[in-house]
């Protein structure tokens, strides 16, 4: 698999770095993505899924992560399909799942392996990092 970056206008630009499972990265101006910011109900998820199905990930199941900037990891399924969670990582064993997030001023990291046994969605803060995010993640 590989890294696709997504331009504003749905411009794509060539694959950035290789990693062994699909995952794809927004700019800001590509779409706002954010129930926050939103300029009208149901603007902000038809923006993400419009995103999702152009990278390729209209048949997955799709679970959001709302991040809290603590450490809290939530482990799921397939059978999550549709929820908002509230931590800062998703874990799952599931090749049907799709991890997804938006992130403002923080770092997301993907974890993985090569035979890709799980995949790990991080939202990494101050409050995160600080209190050993990623550190407690590996040793999940």
């Amino acid at each position: 698999m590989s890294t696709k970056l997504f331009l504003p206008f749905g411009d794509r630009i060539a694959d950035l770095w290789k990693f062994p499972v699909l995952h794809a990265y927004s700019l800001w101006p590509a779409a706002n993505m954010s129930d926050r910011y939103e300029t009208y109900s149901g603007q902000a998820a038809e923006s993400r899924r419009r995103f999702l199905d152009e990278a390729g990930f209209s048949n997955y199941k799709k679970v959001r992560m709302i991040p809290q900037h603590g450490t809290d990891i939530a482990l799921v399924d397939s059978s999550d399909e549709g929820r908002e969670i509230q931590c800062d990582g998703l874990i799952t064993f599931d090749c049907k799942v799709a991890l997804t997030t938006c992130v403002a001023d923080c770092y997301p990291a993907i974890i993985s392996t090569q035979s890709r046994d799980f995949l790990m969605l991080l939202h990494i803060g101050v409050q995160g990092a600080a209190e050993g995010m990623v550190r407690r993640a590996l040793q999940l």
